[in-house]
């Protein structure tokens, strides 16, 4: 940010966040745009934990079980939908990636930073 690149930042981010990034964009006067990819929590679920038991997923992404439960990866996507810099954000359903519009999110995108 220090050298004013655009940047992609990618994480599950929540609302304790917000103060952080805030004074982040602040200081280096950026711009955010959220993109908040959502879906079918259930479908969600069994992808992550295909993903989770994989022996292609890295150690540091591991849960450890954490998220083996429905109930808690249904809290963890509902409390990362508290986390909110502005108005500027994309919702992108992911329940089916087939219909999955990405020259739409591009273009989404490219007109919110203009």
């Amino acid at each position: 940010m220090k050298v004013g690149s655009p940047l992609i930042v990618e994480s599950n981010f929540v609302k304790e966040s917000v103060p952080i990034i805030k004074k982040l964009l602040t200081k280096y006067n950026y711009r955010s745009i959220t993109v908040r990819f959502e879906g079918d929590l259930h479908i969600l679920h069994k992808r992550f934990l295909k993903r989770e038991y994989s022996t292609e997923r890295h150690e540091g992404l591991i849960s450890n079980g954490l998220f083996d439960d429905f109930e808690n990866f249904e809290q963890a996507a509902i409390k990362s939908k508290e986390f909110k810099i502005n108005n500027n954000e994309i919702i992108v359903d992911t329940t089916d990636f087939l219909k999955v519009n990405f020259n739409e999110i591009i273009y989404n995108i490219l007109n919110s930073l203009s």
